[in-house]
């Protein structure tokens, strides 16, 4: 059974992270929607307020397979924790590769086992931001 973590702060989840989270059910049996805080963010929601809006927005999108859960430590740490080797990021333009590519050489360090699948979106998410 092939697992993967799709990490990320959600604040809050929409359309966009639908569209990975979708896209990566083609690959794996499993995804756990890992919410975490981004120490770089100022949060508007608690990681719990922000797991239940999850669990019914995939519910209300017919989504399942899917496991959300809270990490208030390192993804790395999260993933031994619980034997994943697997990673799902989505990216919207190039200053997301040029985080993603600085994000990728971090958890390498930490875990070079680590295998991370980026998503790309479409043309119209890719102005959709949890900010927005």
């Amino acid at each position: 059974m092939l697992k993967a973590v799709f990490p990320g702060s959600f604040d809050p989840f929409h359309e966009g992270h639908l569209y990975v989270l979708k896209k990566s059910l083609s690959f794996f049996d499993s995804i756990i929607v890992l919410v975490s805080n981004n120490s770089l963010k100022k949060h508007k929601k608690s990681l719990q307020d922000r797991k239940e809006h999850i669990i019914k927005y995939l519910k209300k999108n017919n989504i399942s397979n899917v496991i959300v859960d809270i990490n208030d430590g390192l993804t790395m740490e999260y993933c031994k924790k619980n034997n994943i080797i697997f990673l799902i990021r989505g990216i919207r333009d190039k200053n997301d590769i040029e985080y993603e590519q600085n994000l990728y050489h971090q958890y390498q360090e930490i875990n070079s086992k680590i295998v991370i699948f980026y998503f790309y979106s479409t043309k119209n998410l890719i102005n959709k931001h949890s900010s927005n």
